[in-house]
């Protein structure tokens, strides 16, 4: 049977045979997560936040994807400067 998300989470975050860079980067990944994430939750405070975790989790990896896409949709100012002139 498979662990579930919290499982899988206390697993990482609480192994104790991990180097420590392991965790520090475990952590440091984390809490940045978890800081954009209250972030968005504060953005509309009256907004109602309902589902499980793993539900939540979803939503929102699906909002930061969506993000990523279209931030790697961009050019930005150095690919016109470099690029341009080649076309």
């Amino acid at each position: 049977m498979s662990n579930t998300l919290l499982e899988q989470w206390r697993n990482i975050a609480y192994d104790e045979s991990a180097d420590r860079g392991q965790l520090q980067r475990f952590w440091g990944t984390y809490f940045q997560i978890e800081k954009e994430i209250y972030e968005q939750l504060l953005t509309n405070p009256d907004e109602e936040v309902k589902g499980t975790v793993k539900e939540l989790a979803e939503k929102y990896i699906a909002a930061k994807k969506e993000e990523y896409r279209q931030y790697r949709a961009q050019i930005t100012e150095w690919e016109i400067q470099k690029y341009l002139r080649v076309i």
